[in-house]
Order: structure tokens, then C-alpha cells, then sequence
């Protein structure tokens, strides 16, 4: 049983820490909604898996603040 209702149309957004690639396959799998995967900044150096990585997800420097207050703005972007 749900404990919270959702009001269809309107926008949530979902916080998790994810423990391994499944979660984000499983992710990709089940949603029915547009979203936007945000990611720490070093995973972008990776050789070929960072030229994906920054076309596909919202890159944020963890150690600046300001980098993690535009995370919102950039999905609200993205997403509109």
C-alpha cells in the first residue's frame, strides 16, 4: 500500500544513493517520467566512458557549493 499520494502531472524529485550499476539499469528500466541522472564531476576524466557520462547525466563538483545549488536549476532545465 502507498502512504503517499502523488498528484498526477506534478513533478518530484527522488534522492538515492545507489550501491551499484543495477540501480541505475533498473532506474532507466522502470520509469515512466522523464529524469535526469546527477553525478560527482570525477567520473568525466574516465577514458570513453566519460564522453558518455557528461552527454548523459548533470555533473557536480561535491566540494563546491555552488556547484551543488545549480544541480536544481540544470534538471528543472533539462526537464522542462
Amino acid at each position: 500500500e502507498r502512504r503517499t499520494q502523488y498528484v498526477p502531472g506534478a513533478s518530484y524529485m527522488f534522492v538515492a544513493n545507489h550501491v551499484s550499476m543495477i540501480d541505475i539499469m533498473l532506474m532507466l528500466y522502470v520509469a515512466n517520467r522523464p529524469f535526469v541522472f546527477v553525478g560527482k564531476k570525477e567520473l568525466a576524466k574516465i577514458p570513453i566512458f566519460g564522453f558518455f557520462y557528461r552527454r548523459g547525466c548533470i555533473l557536480v563538483d561535491r566540494n563546491d557549493p555552488a556547484s551543488r545549488r545549480s544541480v536544481y536549476a540544470q534538471a528543472q532545465k533539462r526537464l522542462s
